[in-house]
Order: C-alpha cells, then structure tokens, then sequence
C-alpha cells in the first residue's frame, strides 16, 4: 500500500470545506494571530536588552558585539508592533510571525556561536526562544515543522 506525498502534504493542510464554519474561523485565526504577534514583539522587545545583563557578566569583551545582535531583535520587534495596524501585516500574520521567528532563533545562534557553541550559556536562550514563539504565536502546523525541523 503505497502514500503518495501529495497525500502526506494533504494530511498536513488545514480545510474546513463548509464556507459557513470556514469563514468565522478563519476571522478568528487572523485576529488571535494579530493579537499573539502584538505579544510575541512586546516580549521579545522586553526580555532581550533584559537578558543583556548576562553580556555585561559573563562576556564583556563581545559586549558591542552581542549588545547589537539584540539591538537587531530589538528593531525588528519594534518594526513589526509598529506595522501591526497595517494592511500587509494582518494579511500575512503567519507569514510576519514565521519572519520573527527566524530572525529572533537566528539572532540567539548569532549569539551562541559568537561565545562557545554549544557549551554557551546563551544555548538556553535557544530553547526560550523556540518556546515563547511556538506557544505564543499561532501558526499552522506547516510552519511550525518547517521551523522545528531547520532549528
């Protein structure tokens, strides 16, 4: 008995075929997607400069260094909270979530590399990161494989 991929992709779209349940639902989705994305930057625009701290400490000669990865964080953040009302972003909540995504686990790697690897006190960070835009974002099961299976 063989799968075809095409039926293994199938599996892993979401469809409502009923316009009258798929339609609310979809309202619904985009707008707790809005919310948990005005979240997602909110936190991100606060817990990287806090966990600076540990650049001071524990790395002070990769300050500047590590000091403008989270800048970095930091603007992106803030660029998406401030493009939240926009027409593009809340057509594309999933896809802007998916963007900070990227940014914010390529942003702790950046970090990570630059102080020891994988014995790096940053590696934690990997794990948070991961976990606050997984659990707080709303995303389609397609993103979150794609995004867990190159992390």
């Amino acid at each position: 008995m063989a799968i075809s991929i095409r039926k293994i992709f199938g599996l892993l779209s979401e469809r409502i075929e009923d316009p009258s349940l798929r339609d609310p639902f979809e309202r619904e989705t985009k707008a707790l997607s809005l919310g948990m994305l005005r979240l997602t930057t909110q936190i991100g625009m606060f817990l990287f400069p806090l966990f600076g701290t540990l650049d001071v400490i524990d790395f002070p000669n990769l300050f500047p260094k590590l000091w403008l990865l989270r800048l970095v964080e930091v603007a992106v953040c803030v660029l998406i909270y401030v493009s939240l009302g926009t027409r593009f972003v809340r057509e594309r909540t999933a896809d802007v979530g998916m963007f900070l995504m990227i940014v914010s686990c390529l942003d702790i790697v950046a970090m990570c590399w630059l102080t020891g690897g994988p014995v790096s006190v940053y590696y934690a960070g990997i794990n948070l990161t991961i976990l606050v835009v997984i659990f707080v974002m709303v995303l389609d099961i397609r993103r979150v494989g794609a995004f867990s299976f190159f992390s």
